[in-house]
């Protein structure tokens, strides 16, 4: 099953710190915050139509020479399992890659460590919207992502 690619933002000077990077969105996602900034990613996934991995890396060939990364983002990636496969057809252009996750999934990522290098050479960043004081607490928790902590770290 190919990964549920929603989306791609060909160029942002800003997702990957010092490169110039696409940006590409996966649909669906294990919490419900309501402060997310991807709600149609997380929420109705199905209505946005996929793009193919083969049209994503064929983008990403033609313009190789000025694209600097990728950041892969959601909703959460990491829910997929195909995403390694793919992170390693994009590394295999040579394109560095960055993970944006909530870091709930670490058998997908194959290690346990957020703001790190994967297994396989790719960044992974945790942009953690919720404050450290809060992310240890389940009740807390619960409450910013509209989820039970159990099953959102299931999920």
């Amino acid at each position: 099953m190919p990964l549920p690619i929603k989306g791609i933002q060909k160029t942002s000077l800003i997702d990957y710190p010092g490169k110039l990077a696409s940006v590409i969105f996966v649909g669906g996602c294990n919490f419900r915050c309501p402060f997310c900034h991807n709600r149609e990613l997380v929420l109705n996934p199905d209505k946005t139509p996929d793009i193919s991995e083969e049209e994503v890396l064929a983008f990403l060939k033609s313009r190789k020479q000025w694209v600097e990364g990728v950041v892969i983002t959601g909703g959460e990636p990491t829910m997929h399992r195909e995403l390694p496969y793919f992170i390693e057809k994009i590394m295999g252009l040579g394109i560095p890659v960055k993970l944006d996750t909530n870091g709930t999934n670490n058998v997908t990522l194959g290690c346990d460590m957020p703001n790190t290098i994967g297994p396989r050479g790719w960044g992974i960043a945790m942009p953690s919207p919720i404050p450290v004081e809060h992310s240890a607490s389940p009740t807390r928790l619960n409450r910013l992502t509209a989820r039970p902590y159990s099953t959102a770290l299931k999920q």
